[in-house]
């Protein structure tokens, strides 16, 4: 919840960077913005939280099973956060494309999104 208020205020101090306000309205701004757009790198404990959410997300995929695993299957924490502004991410690229016609697989893939 935090990191989306926070999302949300570079957002609107973005906009507030593009809009006609004098550049003295502006300049107040710059601080702020300079440091949400700077992406800090992450402490040990931010780390450690986004690892476990990602394990939650992995350990329900892993629940598949070792043979429907693909080869392209990884799992991502990331030192800073990306352009998207995503932590981690856990990812597999199937190369049949049919699975989401499965409705047993697409069960299965809705529970990996919410295990994090």
């Amino acid at each position: 919840m935090l990191f989306v208020l926070a999302l949300y205020i570079v957002d609107i101090l973005n906009r507030l960077m593009r809009s006609p306000a004098s550049p003295s309205q502006r300049d107040q701004f710059d601080p702020l913005i300079g440091y949400a757009l700077a992406r800090p790198a992450l402490s040990e404990q931010d780390i450690v939280l986004v690892s476990a959410h990602e394990a939650g997300h992995a350990l329900v995929f892993a629940a598949l099973g070792q043979a429907h695993l693909p080869s392209t299957f990884r799992v991502q924490v990331r030192y800073r956060m990306n352009e998207e502004g995503s932590l981690g991410a856990v990812s597999a690229h199937f190369v049949d494309g049919n699975l989401l016609q499965e409705r047993v697989f697409v069960e299965w893939f809705m529970m990996v999104l919410l295990a994090g």
